[in-house]
């Protein structure tokens, strides 16, 4: 069953629930599981206010310098304490699949060749997993395109903490500084 919102109200799985406080905001973020199911989930925003500290990534490109550029930014913002929120979605999301055969499909300039072939400096993946390492990151795999393969989390690179959709991900970094590559 569909939810849907009244003024005061949401209407969610057949019963009108009471927005309580309606300071924070409330989104509505579906989930389709298993293509039979939709459940909806209501995530609070613990402040209305952004985080002028926060860098929020949109990697949308399957261009290696691209997801490269992300992941030095990642890294590198990481250690001056920033917190980082990264949706990877579209043609980047096979990038971080487990298997080879798909994540090698990203396109590959001469340097990204070079990085690829020597092993240094180091890959995406690792930088990303650095910065996870040494600060607040969470990286998002669009749900989108994880349906669109018929793809889990399990297909991808374990560097992924949840899946979300691209709503989702603009309501939570709404008023913060958000870069697309």
């Amino acid at each position: 069953m569909r939810g849907t919102r009244s003024p005061d109200h949401l209407l969610l799985k057949g019963e009108h629930v009471p927005i309580i406080d309606r300071r924070l905001s409330t989104h509505i973020l579906p989930t389709i599981h298993d293509n039979s199911s939709t459940e909806l989930f209501i995530s609070r925003r613990e402040s209305i206010m952004p985080n002028p500290e926060a860098i929020n990534l949109m990697v949308l490109s399957n261009d290696y310098a691209k997801i490269h550029a992300a992941a030095m930014l990642t890294a590198v913002a990481a250690t001056y304490g920033k917190p980082i929120k990264i949706f990877v979605s579209m043609e980047a999301l096979p990038a971080f699949h487990k298997d080879p055969a798909v994540s090698a499909t990203v396109a590959q300039g001469s340097v990204a060749r070079k990085i690829i072939e020597t092993g240094g400096p180091a890959s995406f993946l690792d930088l990303f997993r650095q910065g996870k390492e040494l600060g607040d990151v969470t990286l998002y795999a669009c749900s989108m395109v994880l349906d669109l393969y018929h793809w889990t989390l399990d297909d991808l690179v374990d560097i992924f903490d949840n899946t979300l959709g691209v709503a989702g991900f603009l309501a939570m970094v709404e008023g913060e500084t958000t870069f697309t590559l």
